[in-house]
């Protein structure tokens, strides 16, 4: 029995719950399915370093609306080696996250294995109607002074009726109040989701740039969904290369990419 399995069946003991299955796991944490009050839950499971002042929990459950997973109920525990562990359990998504819908979509899809992409895995009015719930969720979070700092396909659960949520909030943080001579150290993300701000300056990046990063991200995450790639190609980075004519190199041919697009998404292209 490896060690997550342990801490969660000491959780489960605790809080009377059973454990059903593992939904997923990462550098993150790992989550699993349960049963709690026979109702059925995602739980994630997530160790604390004891001096750790961010603490994801402890924020998620000042934001409720639309566009942010539900959380209902926080378990938290402490060992007596010092160890701290944390455990969430949020509304359980149907249909995993966006990532595994689009991979599903593109591995169910003779035509775009044979001729690569030539139709859209997502049509024009499902983008749009993610995009006005995100943008919702991102709005409910900026206006409490907060930024996700990781968003992402696989960082957003779906749900029945196409219904979309934010999750995994280990990196929200309020710029403006962590601030320091007007820079802010973004604490991380997903390579092709941040903005090249991010490896030009070390993370540390000015207020506002830090704040717009999330829109940044939702438009990376937009174009994965409708083109399947990245929108920024970040290879050149993985050389410790960050000069500035480096980023201008990379930020045309995005451009040269976006444009080369067929004409047909002109709009779609406009408003990323």
């Amino acid at each position: 029995m490896t060690r997550v399995e342990e801490v969660f069946k000491d959780f489960a003991k605790e809080n009377k719950f059973t454990v059903n299955k593992e939904l997923g796991k990462g550098s993150y944490g790992s989550v699993k399915e349960i049963t709690y009050n026979n109702k059925v839950y995602a739980a994630k499971l997530i160790e604390k370093d004891i001096d750790d002042k961010n603490d994801e929990s402890s924020l998620i459950l000042e934001f409720r609306g639309p566009g942010i997973v539900k959380v209902n109920k926080i378990f938290k525990k402490e060992y007596s080696n010092k160890e701290v562990y944390n455990l969430i359990v949020m509304e359980k998504a149907s249909l995993k996250n966006l990532f595994e819908f689009h991979k599903r979509l593109y591995k169910n899809n003779l035509l775009n294995l044979i001729f690569k992409n030539p139709f859209d895995l997502i049509g024009e009015n499902l983008l749009l109607f993610f995009t006005i719930q995100l943008m919702k969720g991102l709005e409910l979070l900026n206006r409490s002074g907060y930024s996700h700092f990781d968003i992402k396909p696989g960082n957003i659960l779906l749900f029945l009726n196409m219904v979309v949520k934010f999750t995994d909030f280990g990196f929200l943080r309020n710029p403006e109040k962590s601030e320091k001579n007007n820079k802010f150290h973004i604490p991380g993300g997903t390579i092709g989701y941040i903005t090249p701000e991010f490896y030009s300056n070390n993370a540390d990046v000015s207020v506002d740039v830090a704040i717009k990063q999330d829109y940044f991200a939702l438009g990376s995450t937009l174009y994965f969904l409708k083109y399947g790639e990245n929108m920024l190609d970040y290879s050149e980075y993985l050389d410790g290369n960050s000069t500035s004519d480096v980023i201008i190199d990379l930020l045309q041919k995005a451009m040269d990419k976006i444009k080369s697009k067929k004409l047909s998404d002109k709009e779609f292209i406009d408003f990323l």
